[in-house]
């Protein structure tokens, strides 16, 4: 099975035995997905690099705040945990892509880390806004 088989297959458990839906996806406005997809494509990178075992690797700092650290469940094999990532990376394209259909999207999104950090996006040409302003993730 090729790296884009595996991903489906994964993105497939995923809504059939953990039951994340596309409708279930549709909350996750704050970069969640991308968030989770991160922390793992992190752990394959320290277990391909550094040999870290899995049981090393804490709950990221940028876990999504709202979601268990109970589901942080890296694997040993790093092809696994870039399964993971990339059937979570598929999630967030599909949740994005019916979103542009609908035109049921925010102004911007917040998405905040563990230490209270904001990610890194990029605001749109001409903002004059305050710091804060200039650390969230604009849309538009």
């Amino acid at each position: 099975m090729n790296g884009t088989e595996m991903i489906a297959q994964e993105r497939q458990r995923q809504i059939t035995a953990e039951g994340w839906t596309p409708e279930h996806d549709r909350q996750h406005i704050r970069c969640e997905l991308v968030q989770a997809a991160r922390a793992y494509a992190f752990a394959a990178l320290c277990r391909v690099r550094y040999t870290t075992p899995s049981e090393d690797l804490a709950v990221p700092n940028d876990w999504p705040l709202k979601w268990s650290q109970e589901w942080w469940k890296p694997s040993d094999d790093p092809v696994r945990n870039l399964v993971k990532a990339g059937a979570l990376i598929a999630a967030e394209i599909d949740r994005l892509q019916r979103r542009i259909k609908t035109e049921d999207r925010p102004a911007k999104c917040t998405s905040t880390n563990r230490n209270g950090g904001y990610a890194s996006c990029v605001k749109p040409a001409g903002h004059l806004g305050n710091h804060e302003d200039s650390c969230k993730c604009w849309w538009r």
